[in-house]
């Protein structure tokens, strides 16, 4: 009997998991994937392109993540209609810091010179054949302290700089102009030991970038159950279950003070439990990618009316996602099927006007049939203070200041398209796990004849 229902069961079963939004995408394949993700972007009308929202910042723009406050975990849970579910689970790490150096501080080369001596090129300048050895960075920093603590104090003694690397002299090259400016700085400051001056050379010539790149990982489960299978003459004969999960990686970096971009990498598995002659489940297995951006023109510069917490955002999601159905060897009119995702662009800002609020505006568009806004607002009505403060701190890698001792509620209210959202966020400390936020949105469905809510739990956690 099955396989008289197969070419009208898919599509009946996709349609049950469809937007309860109903315009645009209805009907059509991954709606679960279209539903939101975090409460706290849910309640502010599910605008989240622009912002660092934490883990589940990669549903929204994976741009985003190297911006959030700290590394967290979240789980979140959709209370839905018609029977069904929708949950998800993420983490997001981020890199401390990474250091790099500015020229003349590069790596380098150890050549022969022409009178059996040896000498200190760039080692982008060094061929094959003149090549003797690399060094890096840290092997002659130290050489290239002694050198210069010698070319200040006995000058005299150094008309031609060198470094002794491995119990050898070797001519100092091309760092002997380095060594005759430091040399210079190091009279003039009293600089008397190597110490000193390598931390004179890390001061100048060292930089630092603080949370340059954040990776996240991400679960999100959709389905329903009890679904009558019925016979061509209408006899109910089975309940079937349909369902759906995206396991995603997600990788944000800042390619710029002021630029950040991001891209997520998604396996998406559908099935239909039983469902096979054999009782085996019906699958689907297929990838898809989410691309992003993020612009903070007035990012880390002392700007009026806080223009520094100005944030542009756009992304692109589910670029080749679909589903593939395949059930020929299994049954006599068995065929395949591919049900194509909708690809979807967004583009937001985001500022917080104030410290105690937060705004946030997004536009959605298939680039074809309709454009959706969204947008909201977040406000702090008890603990602004200590929560701005716990973030700063775990932006600056103080543990001290990211524990605020008092609890902070948030209030928020958006609208999505033509639904209105609200919700609220209570942050806590708990000792032994650290600040916690639990999220709660209400979204007022205008088909679906129940409204959905969603609460998250998110903790964040150092490593």
């Amino acid at each position: 009997m099955k396989r008289l229902m197969i070419p009208a069961l898919i599509p009946f079963l996709l349609a049950v998991a469809a937007d309860t939004h109903g315009e645009g995408y209805a009907g059509r394949a991954g709606a679960f994937l279209r539903m939101g993700s975090g409460a706290s972007a849910l309640a502010t009308g599910d605008a989240g392109v622009a912002r660092a929202l934490g883990a589940e910042q990669a549903h929204y723009n994976p741009a985003g993540l190297p911006h959030a406050p700290a590394n967290d975990v979240y789980l979140g849970y959709h209370v839905l209609s018609l029977d069904r579910r929708l949950a998800h689970v993420g983490a997001l790490v981020q890199v401390p810091e990474i250091s790099f150096w500015d020229d003349p501080i590069v790596e380098l080369a150890v050549v022969k010179r022409a009178d059996g001596g040896h000498r200190l090129i760039r080692e982008r300048d060094a061929t094959a054949s003149r090549r003797r050895e690399t060094v890096g960075v840290d092997d002659y920093l130290r050489p290239l302290a002694d050198a210069i603590v010698r070319a200040a104090h006995s000058p005299e003694l150094d008309e031609r700089p060198y470094l002794v690397l491995d119990g050898r002299e070797i001519d100092a090259g091309a760092l002997a102009p380095l060594i005759e400016k430091l040399a210079e700085t190091a009279r003039h400051e009293g600089l008397d030991s190597p110490a000193q001056v390598i931390a004179r050379i890390e001061r100048e010539y060292r930089r630092v970038q603080q949370k340059p790149a954040a990776v996240a990982v991400s679960w999100t489960h959709a389905g329903t159950e009890n679904i009558e299978a019925r016979n061509s003459n209408g006899v109910k004969y089975d309940e079937l279950g349909y369902f759906e999960n995206r396991f995603a990686f997600s990788f944000g970096l800042r390619v710029h003070r002021m630029l950040s971009a991001g891209v997520s990498v998604s396996v998406l598995y559908a099935l239909v439990p039983e469902l096979l002659d054999d009782g085996k489940a019906l699958t689907s297995t297929t990838f898809s990618a989410d691309l992003g951006l993020q612009l903070r023109p007035f990012n880390e510069l002392d700007m009026p009316v806080r223009l520094n917490t100005l944030a542009a955002g756009v992304a692109a999601y589910d670029l080749a996602g679909k589903n593939t159905w395949n059930t020929t060897g299994y049954w006599e009119q068995g065929s395949t099927k591919t049900d194509d995702y909708p690809s979807r662009y967004r583009a937001g800002i985001a500022w917080s006007p104030r410290p105690i609020i937060n705004l946030a505006f997004d536009v959605e568009t298939d680039l074809d049939r309709f454009a959706r806004a969204k947008g909201g607002l977040e406000l702090f009505v008890l603990g602004a203070e200590r929560y701005n403060e716990a973030n700063r701190g775990a932006l600056a890698g103080d543990a001290t200041r990211a524990v605020p001792t008092k609890p902070a509620l948030i209030l928020r209210g958006g609208i999505d398209d033509d639904r209105p959202t609200f919700g609220f966020g209570i942050v806590f400390h708990i000792d032994g796990l650290g600040l916690t936020r639990v999220d709660y949105a209400y979204v007022v469905e205008d088909v679906s004849p129940e409204p959905t809510q969603v609460l998250t739990w998110r903790f964040r956690f150092a490593l």
